[in-house]
């Protein structure tokens, strides 16, 4: 029977000593990581917050602005319900007024310039007079009536200012400025400015919004004038808009 003799080799202390130094030097390092990766992670988050809260926040801003939705804190700080550069005062005028009147101009012309072809007319309407015959063709349009509650277009010496209060969606408050020119013997808009409350958003807006309130609408309440002749200008002061019609003919 084999006999095991205990070994008796001394383990070197200085040995050991480096053992428990990298012991506690991996035990060091290895807490590093864990906070720096703990550290890393809770920067993204922190991170992320503040751009979720700054991105919410301008998002409540611009609501706010539009006056569309009244946001808490915002709303009272920044939104002002906008008012249109002055108001209209309007003066009755039906397209019956309208053709009346340009039948009456047209006669009147023609035998100042004792011609009946080929007639050149200045004509003129105030700001009261055409935003009548918009509201009228506002009347018109059951649709268009259930969601406009005002209208009314203002006459700049350099642009015209259409504003709008709706009903659906209520509290929408709507204004564009704008300058008419003419395309094909009608009334196109070059729109300057939109605004939704007093936010102000990209043009392509207003062809969203007043699909059957702008062009259109202004259109048919100046539909007389195109039926009549051809548009060759329109030029605009304070309160007033005037155009020049060629008349081919008045038989």
């Amino acid at each position: 029977m084999t006999r095991i003799e205990p070994d008796n080799k001394q383990v070197d202390p200085d040995q050991i000593e480096k053992l428990q130094s990298e012991v506690v030097k991996l035990k060091k390092d290895l807490k590093k990581k864990e906070n720096k990766k703990f550290f890393t992670c809770g920067s993204c988050i922190i991170i992320a917050l503040i751009i979720i809260l700054a991105l919410g926040s301008y998002g409540a801003y611009l609501v706010a602005l539009s006056g569309v939705v009244k946001v808490p804190f915002f709303s009272a700080r920044f939104y002002q319900e906008p008012k249109p550069n002055y108001i209209v005062a309007t003066k009755m005028m039906t397209q019956e007024d309208l053709q009346k009147r340009l039948t009456d101009l047209i006669s009147s012309e023609a035998q100042k310039q004792k011609k009946t072809e080929n007639l050149t007319v200045n004509f003129q309407l105030t700001d009261g007079e055409i935003t009548s015959l918009l509201r009228e063709q506002i009347k018109k349009s059951p649709d268009s009536t259930s969601k406009v509650d005002f209208i009314q277009l203002g006459i700049l010496p350099d642009n015209l200012e259409l504003f709008i209060k709706a009903k659906d969606p209520q509290n929408l408050i709507f204004s564009t400025k704008f300058l008419p020119i003419i395309k094909q013997n009608k009334i196109d808009l070059n729109i300057l400015s939109v605004k939704i409350g007093n936010l102000a958003v990209p043009k392509f807006i207003y062809s969203i919004i007043l699909e059957n309130v702008g062009e259109n609408a202004l259109n048919n309440a100046l539909a007389s004038l195109s039926q009549r002749g051809q548009i060759e200008e329109i030029n605009l002061s304070s309160g007033l808009i005037r155009f020049k019609l060629l008349i081919k003919s008045i038989k």
